[in-house]
């Protein structure tokens, strides 16, 4: 396993940029580069990945090692959901549920609004969230702009990061 003290030997990482750089150069690096590659996950999502002595890691978990001595025990949040920016202000080790809290919206949604969708048996809109592993549904609404409102007062109630809850976030507004 990986430690903090191995980790600082091999690295350099700058909490304000994000940026790990190499801090010697081998056969396959030179020191000053930055740690790793870009990938895409499956999700669409784009992190930065790194194989240290035959093991592969995420940057961003890396990143945690290096500032508190210990890999997260959960799921590491971006906050601003850019997979690549791993500035310590932009990292937050979290439970599944709290990183789901801070989703960005599903590239099919029909509504520009998470959590809302178009019902076509009831010809109305359904308000719907996500909350202790259980669908809730909040309601059918005639008007798209009411269901949306249900679901944002639902997202404040129950605690969802304030990146996912802006009003703002919501592409027709």
């Amino acid at each position: 396993m990986l430690t903090q003290e191995t980790l600082k030997e091999l690295v350099h990482y700058n909490p304000d940029t994000g940026l790990m750089t190499w801090r010697t150069s081998t056969s396959h690096r030179f020191a000053g580069n930055e740690v790793g590659s870009e990938f895409t996950s499956k999700s669409g999502k784009k992190y930065r990945h790194v194989m240290i002595k035959n093991h592969m890691y995420l940057v961003h978990r890396l990143a945690f090692l290096y500032m508190v001595g210990r890999f997260p025990p959960n799921h590491i949040d971006h906050i601003s959901g850019d997979g690549t920016n791993n500035r310590w202000d932009n990292i937050r080790n979290v439970s599944r549920t709290g990183n789901s809290r801070n989703r960005r919206m599903n590239h099919n949604n029909s509504s520009g609004c998470a959590g809302v969708t178009w019902y076509p048996r009831y010809s109305k809109w359904l308000a719907r969230i996500g909350f202790k592993g259980k669908k809730i549904t909040l309601g059918y609404f005639e008007d798209l702009q009411e269901a949306i409102s249900v679901r944002k007062n639902a997202e404040v109630e129950i605690g969802f990061h304030p990146n996912h809850v802006a009003l703002d976030h919501c592409s027709f507004l």
